[in-house]
């Protein structure tokens, strides 16, 4: 049988890509109900080490909620490992992004490979709006087997944005974020290394720390300065760090308390494994952040309350003790509360 006669003979096999982004949940969800429309015969994750935190909980989300309706969900990791092509290739680049060919792509082929040896062909259920064609007519054009359920039905991304902002799950990120990448994307916007720093502090840190090994090792090889985010070489991991801290986080709670009503502030309390936990409540956001260390955490809690506190009518009447930890709270208006 020649390779024409075996794809003749594949069978299509519906799976759904679900990042555990707001368009991959949102249109999890639109198929699931309405499965007449489209065959579902399983949900696929490419589960990648550098995804955030809470993405996690948005996949766990999905695979319940699937298999509440019998569909297979399965999870396909790159059979290399971010760190090892890191070791390879160093930290990816705007020009030179192995992140996407050698890393993510790679769990894509891996399922088309398992599909094709039991008799199936892949078609991909991919999460691109309606106001998207830009993303998705070059692929309609190569003859990809793809479908996209939002587009064909008309929904908007700034819809599945509102809607995102509204879920906890997601925390916070999209009350101040279009759209979600890897947390060590060389495409991220300040916003994006803001987010990152607030939400996942140490994460932050070990990114900035790979940055600068391969800006180091670029700078010998090169004869001259290097930057992994940016042509111009002034724009490195070292500006990126001043930057973020003292200019972006600012922007980043700011844009996050025009989304709410009202400041509560900051606690600093330890767990029963020894990690700190910095507690903080702006406006209607309620997040938390952990720490290996003190001295981490207190700075890190010194620099948000630092910023509430001159930023917005904060004002405490006095400390209130509670369990060990501190609090101040300000009601919509500004005013101190007990």
């Amino acid at each position: 049988m020649t390779d024409s006669d075996k794809a003749i003979a594949l069978r299509p096999s519906y799976w759904a890509s679900v990042s555990g982004g707001k368009d991959s949940l949102y249109m999890l969800n639109y198929i699931l109900h309405h499965l007449d429309r489209y065959p579902l015969d399983g949900v696929v994750h490419f589960e990648l080490e550098i995804d955030y935190p809470f993405i996690h909980n948005v996949i766990d989300y999905m695979e319940t909620e699937c298999k509440r309706a019998g569909i297979q969900f399965v999870r396909i990791k790159p059979r290399k490992t971010w760190e090892e092509l890191y070791d390879k290739c160093g930290f990816p680049t705007r020009k030179v992004r192995w992140c996407n060919g050698h890393y993510k792509l790679d769990a894509k082929r891996q399922l088309s490979e398992w599909l094709n040896e039991v008799g199936f062909y892949v078609v991909h259920y991919i999460g691109y709006c309606a106001d998207e064609e830009h993303r998705f007519n070059k692929r309609l054009s190569s003859k990809k087997l793809e479908i996209y359920p939002l587009a064909e039905n008309g929904i908007n991304e700034d819809v599945i944005l509102e809607w995102a902002k509204t879920q906890p799950i997601f925390n916070n990120y999209y009350k101040t974020n279009k759209r979600c990448g890897c947390m060590y994307c060389p495409m991220s916007s300040y916003l994006n290394f803001a987010y990152l720093y607030k939400y996942y502090p140490e994460n932050f840190r070990y990114m900035l720390e790979k940055m600068r090994e391969t800006e180091e090792l670029r700078e010998k090889e090169l004869g001259r300065p290097f930057s992994v985010i940016s042509s111009n070489p002034k724009y490195n991991a070292d500006y990126l760090e001043h930057i973020v801290k003292t200019k972006w986080l600012k922007k980043l709670n700011e844009m996050e308390m025009t989304n709410n009503d009202y400041v509560d502030a900051h606690c600093v309390g330890v767990d029963v494994d020894g990690n700190i936990t910095v507690h903080w409540v702006a406006l209607k956001s309620i997040g938390k952040t952990v720490f290996s260390n003190a001295v981490d955490a207190a700075k890190y809690a010194a620099e948000m309350s630092d910023y509430l506190i001159s930023t917005t009518p904060l004002a405490a009447s006095k400390s209130k003790k509670h369990s060990g930890n501190i609090f101040l709270r300000r009601t919509r208006h500004g005013q101190a509360q007990e």
